[in-house]
């Protein structure tokens, strides 16, 4: 879900609108938002997913900030896997 989301953040903007933006704020920092923008969403929905297991689930001998650390840890990962695939 990542890699899809920071795709069509990077790509849904048609050429001529990309240059204006480029030209306002810069080529790098126009990208930095784009990544940033797709990178968001997925993460804040890994984080809430990851919060609501742990407070439900069966952790058997985990305790909860260990789960909840390794899960966030899995989030982050998997989000900058994603966003460094299309990159």
């Amino acid at each position: 879900m990542t890699a899809w989301c920071v795709r069509i953040c990077l790509t849904q903007e048609p050429p001529p609108a990309r240059n204006v933006v480029a030209a306002a704020a810069g080529r790098g920092r126009a990208h930095l938002a784009a990544l940033l923008t797709g990178t968001a969403l997925p993460g804040l929905l890994g984080v809430v997913a990851v919060l609501g297991l742990t407070a439900i689930g069966d952790r058997r001998g985990v305790g909860p900030l260990a789960a909840t650390g390794a899960g966030l840890l899995a989030t982050a990962a998997l989000a900058c896997r994603a966003t460094a695939q299309l990159e």
